[in-house]
């Protein structure tokens, strides 16, 4: 794992440089692309006259740029320009803490300092089309040509348009501190090395949001579908962070008040279409570490057209701490968005202690559908580590539209501490569905996966699907799909090696008004459960209302020790029971129930001889030899890659009549 810790320290005193070097307000060009000026401040004007226009691009160079608190610059020319693009050439960076305004129509901004950019808690836009941060060494243009900023007599002045943001050795940071920066409908790209945004808000209302963080020279390449940062060797720090939620609340509130007259929430990153109401737009993110701590994504859907949703892609750790969100929510009428994210290990852990309700204040990845009759978008995971300790991935609907479905490829997926995975519904949408894949599954300590319906809700469970060599629930943990609503189960389908409950640990299909799921478990070697239980259950009232089946394929081993199969029912029929199995063995308090209160019973069929789990296990009445007087003689024959365990006569104690028999063993060469 890498040194956050480090990191922080190394970004600190950059920043801290940053703000010295700064220290007063100064802008003035190079002379390279138009003349050299100081500029008069505080309203710095920046007309076409001081660069130099080619077709569509109107191109910038500056010594210094540097806004203090009320102070402005405002970019303006020719209303054919496309791409206003600055560089700041004078090797210190830039500290942006008063308005950019361009007065060009739908023109888009550039602005370059390879030394550094540090935006403060009064930076502010006002552009007429999107606005691209970076501290790239320089741009590279669709025709080969060079703006360098770096390097200012290299390059070449092009019309074409750009196509990615190139950088050398040391790429140096981006810093946002406490700034509201906003610009609706249009793209906000940060693109640099480290990023540190603590305390902000990035807004871009049905917009687009970019954030790349790069350590290495390479290119960043911008285009319709995401970010490629496929050059690069290695890949920055993105560290986002709110030190208040309720301050956060309140001031985006304040401000969403004040702009469309409504106390909305905002989030720290922002895509909602609040204002645009022609769906979210979409969030890029790419790094190779990113945390977020306390801190709100938001790419939530309002209006009547599609959301578009979230993309992360991260190089090595994610982190969501304290009540971190992530969320691609839907209000409107359409498909809320995406959310997808791939990395090389995501963890979630932590509280907001500000949170009263348990589940708000867990970190949480979610693409709810809270009001209207869209549909949820889905979200998908692909990470070799996914590390639940607590936390929340969840789909959900709560109106007429359905819920989306969340699928998760990894190595290893731990749910502890009350980890949850949820698809479900409280009205009339169908639930989504569950389906994961990974080499190794545990949950632990009331942690739970399920597929729901809540009280009063008429829509279906969705399905859950697991495929993972070993299973493992302990400590009261769940794979749960049930139904307290008019809505049915769904069912649980799980594919493993081999699975183990212990300790009141529970896999159900459970339907309180109506008729239960089925549970089809396909095991290979064993099936074991000790105080615990497998259940697909019907409480509803009507015939109909059967129970559910439970199924058990193919293990060599099936071991119930003091644990309970269950497909019973209320005024249903039974379920049925179904263990094609080498060896059931079970203990005398173990149950294997099929029974229904006012129905039929079910069956109950086990292909396999019925051992008694009483009689498997004999102890020994001798006393065992001293194992501490075996083990460093023993030591002394141990070869690394042996699967075997073998008693040799040369160099152990000697045989005694409850000895097992020894053979001689000659090591291979």
């Amino acid at each position: 794992m890498i040194s956050f810790f480090r990191q922080s320290i190394i970004i600190t005193i950059q920043l801290g440089l940053m703000m010295a070097i700064s220290a007063q307000a100064q802008i003035a060009t190079d002379g390279s692309v138009g003349p050299a000026q100081n500029l008069a401040g505080p309203d710095y004007q920046i007309g076409a006259e001081l660069g130099q226009q080619l077709g569509g691009n109107l191109f910038h160079s500056f010594q210094e740029f540097n806004l203090q608190r009320l102070e402005s610059a405002t970019f303006s020319g020719s209303n054919h320009i496309q791409n206003v693009i600055s560089r700041v050439t004078g090797g210190n960076p830039s500290q942006i803490d008063g308005l950019i305004r361009s007065t060009i129509p739908n023109a888009d901004m550039y602005f370059l300092n390879p030394y550094g950019i540090l935006f403060g808690p009064n930076a502010s836009l006002d552009v007429q089309g999107s606005f691209h941060a970076s501290t790239a060494d320089y741009l590279r243009f669709g025709d080969g040509g060079i703006f360098h900023a770096r390097n200012p007599n290299e390059g070449i002045l092009t019309i074409a348009s750009i196509e990615s943001f190139g950088f050398l050795d040391n790429p140096m940071p981006i810093s946002i501190q406490g700034s509201f920066i906003q610009n609706d409908g249009q793209t906000l790209s940060f693109i640099g090395g480290d990023l540190q945004i603590e305390d902000s808000i990035l807004f871009a209302s049905g917009g687009r949001i970019n954030l790349a963080a790069v350590a290495s020279e390479g290119e960043v390449i911008l285009s319709s579908f995401g970010l490629e940062v496929n050059t690069f060797e290695k890949l920055g720090t993105i560290k986002l962070s709110q030190s208040s939620s309720k301050k956060l609340q309140e001031w985006s509130s304040a401000k969403m008040l004040e702009d469309i007259g409504l106390e909305m929430e905002l989030a720290n990153l922002d895509v909602s279409d609040l204002k645009t109401l022609k769906g979210a737009g979409q969030i890029f993110i790419r790094a190779g570490q990113f945390v977020s701590n306390k801190s709100w994504i938001f790419a939530d859907t309002y209006g009547n057209e599609n959301g578009l949703g979230i993309d992360i892609v991260i190089d090595g750790d994610m982190h969501l701490i304290n009540g971190a969100k992530i969320t691609a929510d839907n209000f409107g009428n359409s498909l809320g968005g995406h959310i997808k994210i791939t990395t090389n290990a995501l963890l979630f852990s932590g509280q907001n202690s500000e949170v009263e309700s348990y589940l708000n204040s867990l970190s949480t990845i979610a693409t709810n559908n809270k009001y209207g009759i869209g549909t949820s978008g889905n979200i998908s995971i692909e990470t070799p580590f996914l590390e639940i300790s607590p936390g929340l991935i969840q789909s959900a609907t709560k109106t007429i539209g359905n819920a989306g479905n969340i699928f998760i490829n990894a190595q290893q997926l731990s749910l502890q501490n009350s980890g949850f995975i949820n698809a479900g519904t409280t009205s009339y949408g169908q639930a989504g569905n569950i389906i994961i894949t990974a080499n190794h599954i545990s949950l632990s300590n009331e942690s739970n996966i399920s597929a729901s319906t809540a009280t009063n809700s008429s829509g279906h469970a969705g399905n859950i699907q697991l495929e993972t060599q070993q299973l493992t629930l302990t400590n009261g943990s769940e794979i749960n799909n049930f139904s307290k609503g008019n809505g049915n189960a769904g069912s649980i389908h799980l594919i493993a090696e081999q699975l183990s409950l212990t300790n009141a640990s529970l896999i159900a299909t459970s339907a309180f008004q109506t008729g239960g799921g089925n549970i089809t478990v396909n095991v290979h070697d064993r099936l074991y459960l000790a105080d615990s239980e497998i259940t697909a259950q019907a409480g509803g009232d009507k015939p109909q209302d059967k129970g559910g089946n439970l199924s058990v394929s193919h293990p060599q081993f099936v071991i119930l020790d003091k644990s309970q199969l269950h497909a019973d029912a209320f005024v249903g029929d039974g379920g049925n029971i179904n263990v094609n199995t080498n060896h059931f063995i079970r203990s005398n308090e173990s149950i294997i129930d099929v029974s229904s209160e006012f129905g039929l019973e079910g069956q109950i069929k086990i292909d396999s001889p019925d051992e008694d789990l009483n009689h498997m296990i004999y102890f020994s009445q001798f006393k065992f030899l001293a194992a501490e007087r075996l083990t460093n003689r023993c030591a002394g024959l141990t070869r690394e890659n042996l699967s075997q365990f073998i008693i040799t006569i040369r160099d152990v104690l000697p045989p005694t009549p409850m000895d097992l028999n020894t053979h001689y063993y000659f090591p291979e060469d």
